[in-house]
């Protein structure tokens, strides 16, 4: 698995927040009620090429272990950074034992782990897929299905 070291500049190598990826989102035109409907559809497919770079680029799958494999990762769902220091956020029931409220004892097992990179001669590239281990859950949020998880990048670079 690829290393999440961070970088001298201290930004995570997989370049999910670089400068000048992400800009935020024109303000929609205003109408008597609100920024409704004038200018939605237009305005909205514009943000969404403005800003899906920057998003796959954060997005990750979640894999935690599977008893019912010998513990091997298994994607349970995705996620994403939301800053240079680690922070990630995913949803409550992706870290929560399937069917129940609890939260799984073994999440900080788990990988952060960006699609499979297939060798490319032509581009240069070999085997590699960007991760990052043991996140560790800080906050969980039912109610609204949320949770905050941190990742170490420190602790990943001492891995590779």
């Amino acid at each position: 698995m690829g290393s999440a070291a961070a970088t001298d500049s201290g930004e995570p190598p997989f370049g999910a927040f670089g400068p000048n990826q992400y800009r935020p989102p024109p303000a929609l035109p205003r109408g008597p009620k609100g920024p409704y409907p004038w200018g939605l559809a237009k305005r909205g497919s514009s943000v969404i090429r403005q800003t899906l770079p920057a998003t796959k680029a954060a997005t990750f799958a979640i894999l935690l272990p599977e008893p019912t494999r010998q513990g091997m990762p298994t994607p349970t769902g995705t996620g994403f950074f939301v800053s240079r220091d680690g922070w990630f956020v995913t949803a409550a029931h992706v870290i929560k034992v399937p069917g129940g409220d609890a939260i799984r004892s073994d999440v900080s097992n788990g990988w952060l782990q960006k699609e499979l990179v297939l060798p490319s001669p032509e581009a240069g590239s070999t085997w590699g897929t960007p991760g990052c281990q043991w996140p560790d859950v800080d906050f969980v949020d039912d109610a609204a299905d949320i949770a905050l998880l941190k990742v170490d990048f420190g602790r990943n670079a001492a891995k590779a």
